[in-house]
């Protein structure tokens, strides 16, 4: 503390005149005219050792140790402080002049033009600014003043020496003194004191988009900043410390950092980024902890994502070859618009889907893709949802004839959506079971010749549950079977293999119409020899046997024609 303020020595002197003036009489702004202790501290016109800038030479070392020896012109801080006129204070010579601006301290030439505001511009007349408030100098000078007139008088000729009279004089004792400058206050006066600021360019984000912030060291202190750092810490990943060059007193430093918001963060979260500056003194020395609180800022931003809910439905049970209604409902609960929006429904294997067939509210899928494993792939472009849009998918599929009862049959719907800034998001999934429930048989399965004259029973129904079983017979490719591809498949003469087509078209009439059901058990000696035990099995087979070259495979050919024909004609029925 002693060599902050040049000394033991200097100390010693400075603080000895300062104290002894206060014993003639004189307060930290000299004496008025009437005879009344004048208590204004820091006034930049008070050339002083009273005046608290000047008691010590830690500021100013060119100053006199002396009592102000003559007045000055007063300083009117409402709107009449001239920075024009040169010298900026008359009469004073070349000694430095110590005034606050935004409550530090600068100094100027009181032989040259003052800058009394601060905006380096010394073009006005009626400058305006707190020029004695200056809050490192303790508590007379830490509190506002705006407005104020200022006075510069002589001490010499104003020092009363019957200090006997003083009101701080008593026999043998002291009475309450004025508080003066302390070691800690005088070592802030050149201590380091910065300020972080902290903006954002966009209050508010979707993931993806990159946050650039701003982020600024103001140097409040009438010093220079040394060995500056920043410090950046972004709401996630790591801290990124940066070194900034020499900021003078008053003067300020600005860095940016960028973020990307992770496509991950979630609707309606604010994400905070925090800054912190650190620095030293020109003599190396940290600053101090009580004017660390300012030394810290964050800037948020608020976080919109699309999210999307989405829900299904199904018919909970359906006999055999019905329509399965399904319906996808979603709705972007997000408060930011989800891109490219793709729903998907995957049917299992034995659940078949034609756009002819759907008896749903719509829309038909854009696609519907068959794929290898069996199970059936319906797709939606929906687009763009902006927060809040909803929208709902009604469509039928239908279950296979050869599927028995109490098998379960579960469908699962997906919505994948991106962001506006390239996020991809989801999927959101949904799942619907239906069970398969059976029809009490008529037990009275006609042949393929019958079902060939007898087009009343081929019903636009019995064709399409026919068709959701198997697809061989829609020749034209539409979706649907119609009576005349029903016809030509049934017409005679028949020859392998349109023999055995013919047959697994009857089975399929038949188990179409409840007059068998596919778990019903079959014998025959051909039924045995296929290796089947039920409609079902004897059906595949067929179904198998058709996918294979003929004539190389004609014995089979014949058992699978046979074991359907004893199927069609009620011989191989066992329930």
């Amino acid at each position: 503390m002693i060599t902050n303020v040049g000394g033991r020595a200097d100390a010693e002197k400075s603080t000895l005149l300062h104290e002894l003036g206060h014993t003639f009489g004189l307060g930290h702004g000299g004496r008025r005219d009437n005879g009344t202790v004048d208590l204004d501290n820091c006034k930049p016109n008070y050339f002083s050792v009273m005046n608290y800038p000047l008691q010590f030479r830690d500021v100013d070392g060119k100053r006199p140790l002396d009592f102000s020896s003559s007045a000055t012109a007063p300083l009117n801080e409402k709107d009449a402080l001239d920075e024009v006129v040169k010298p900026g204070m008359a009469g004073v010579g070349s000694r430095l002049v110590i005034h606050g601006v935004a409550g530090r301290w600068v100094t100027h030439q009181a032989d040259g033009q003052i800058d009394w505001n601060g905006d380096t511009k010394n073009d006005t007349t009626t400058a305006r600014e707190d020029i004695d408030f200056i809050p490192v100098y303790g508590e007379d000078c830490a509190v506002p003043s705006p407005d104020r007139t200022m006075v510069g008088r002589p001490d010499w000729d104003r020092l009363v020496y019957s200090f006997t009279g003083s009101r701080y004089f008593s026999d043998g004792a002291h009475g309450g003194v004025e508080k003066e400058l302390s070691g800690d206050d005088v070592i802030k006066v050149k201590t380091v004191d910065l300020k972080a600021t902290k903006t954002v360019d966009r209050a508010e984000a979707t993931g993806g988009q990159t946050l650039t912030y701003t982020v600024t060291a103001t140097n409040a202190s009438s010093t220079t900043a040394t060995q500056v750092t920043v410090t950046d810490t972004p709401p996630t990943g790591e801290a990124i410390t940066r070194s900034l060059a020499d900021v003078p007193a008053g003067q300020n430093a600005r860095q940016t950092f960028t973020y990307q918001v992770p496509c991950t963060a979630a609707d309606g979260n604010t994400i905070t980024n925090k800054a912190e500056v650190a620095g030293h003194n020109a003599e190396g020395e940290p600053e101090l902890a009580e004017t660390l609180a300012d030394n810290t800022a964050t800037a948020d931003t608020k976080i919109h994502a699309p999210k999307i809910a989405l829900e299904q439905s199904a018919i909970p049970s359906v006999n055999a070859g019905e329509a399965i209604t399904y319906t996808l409902t979603y709705r972007n609960t997000g408060s930011a618009t989800a891109t490219g929006a793709t729903l998907t429904q995957t049917l299992p294997v034995g659940i078949y889907y034609s756009q002819a067939l759907d008896q749903g509210a719509g829309p038909k899928p854009g696609t519907v893709a068959r794929n290898a494993d069996g199970s059936t792939t319906l797709t939606w472009d929906l687009g763009s949802l902006e927060a809040g849009a909803s929208g709902t998918v009604t469509f039928t599929a239908r279950p296979s004839l050869l599927l028995t009862a109490g098998e379960r049959l579960t469908a699962t719907t997906s919505l994948r959506y991106g962001g506006a800034a390239g996020c991809s998001f989801g999927p959101a999934t949904a799942q619907a079971t239906t069970q398969i429930t059976q029809v009490a048989p008529s037990r009275d399965p006609l042949i393929s010749t019958l079902w060939g004259l007898r087009t009343d029973l081929r019903t636009a129904e019995a064709l399409a549950r026919v068709q959701a079983t198997d697809q061989r017979y829609d020749t034209d490719q539409d979706g649907a079977l119609s009576q005349a591809e029903a016809a030509t498949a049934l017409k005679l003469p028949l020859l392998q293999p349109r023999t055995l087509k013919a047959e697994l078209l009857a089975t399929l009439l038949n188990l179409s119409t409840r007059r068998i059901n596919a778990g019903m058990h079959v014998l025959t000696v051909t039924v045995r020899k296929i290796g089947a035990s039920t409609v079902a099995e004897a059906a595949r087979y067929a179904q198998a046997t058709l996918a294979l070259p003929y004539p190389h495979n004609l014995l089979r050919y014949t058992d699978a024609t046979l074991a359907l024909t004893e199927i069609n004609s009620g011989v191989a029925v066992r329930d």
